[in-house]
């Protein structure tokens, strides 16, 4: 059984075989590296746009090329991916102009003994970021499903934490009540819309369900303009510890 981490590197070379001995590093401390050698931006390009890569370490001095343009082309590429630049050069302007442009690393070439822990590090690193993003991206996804299904099924939904007050209202509520998407969601706005009765009792009720746990559930009409809307009211409140309080509610227009 094979207990080794994978890992996906492309070697920017100046020559063939240059760094054989950072692959031997990395092989005999524990990682399975699936690898592919470049000495030239062009060829880095076509190789990269092939795969999904986990790595790219480069010599400063590639064949037609400097460190300062390999890292400028790989960050047009990808702004995150990690980059370590292994070279003999230790003028401190350049490894700074290096790391302004945006390298992960800078290593000299007869102190490669650690490699493999700086490989590791951005590695990691690296796979957190990309779980980040993918799960913002299953985030952001779900909110469009959510908030296109709200409005087929023209049901809104509220949120209101006390005692701060803080309110949250999703698009298909504002649609629903006709208010403009740049006014500041607010309890009146929701009450107000209420006639007569309706209104007198769920004042009641609102009030009672900010201090303490309930459900309040009812067919109202809303006043909108000069039309009139049937919407079916939910408001639940849950009570979060001794001083909080949630409220959660929802509006189907039913009309």
């Amino acid at each position: 059984m094979n207990s080794k981490r994978k890992i996906k590197i492309i070697f920017l070379e100046a020559r063939f075989g240059e760094f054989n001995h950072i692959l031997e590093l990395l092989q005999n401390n524990g990682w399975d590296v699936y690898f592919e050698k470049v000495q030239t931006i062009e060829s880095f390009n076509e190789i990269y746009s092939l795969n999904s890569w986990d790595i790219i370490i480069s010599d400063f001095d590639i064949s037609g090329s400097d460190g300062f343009e390999v890292v400028k082309n790989i960050r047009n590429l990808n702004t995150d991916i990690p980059i370590l630049i292994v070279s003999e050069k230790k003028e401190p302007s350049i490894v700074s102009m290096l790391y302004n442009l945006g390298i992960s690393e800078y290593l000299n070439k007869d102190n490669l003994e650690y490699i493999h822990i700086l490989v590791e590090k951005e590695f990691e690193n690296y796979i957190a970021k990309r779980q980040q993003v993918r799960a913002w991206d299953m985030l952001v996804h779900s909110e469009e499903v959510l908030t296109r299904s709200q409005k087929l099924a023209k049901i809104g939904h509220f949120e209101i934490l006390y005692p701060e007050r803080r309110i949250l209202w999703s698009l298909e509520m504002y649609k629903i009540l006709e208010y403009s998407y740049s006014e500041n969601p607010e309890e009146i706005k929701l009450i107000e819309r209420l006639l007569g009765d309706e209104r007198e009792e769920l004042e009641l009720y609102w009030e009672k369900l900010q201090k303490e746990e309930g459900k309040y559930e009812r067919e109202v009409k809303l006043q909108i303009n000069n039309s009139v809307k049937h919407v079916q009211l939910v408001i639940e409140s849950e009570l979060i510890d001794k001083q909080k309080i949630r409220m959660f509610g929802t509006l189907h227009d039913i009309s």
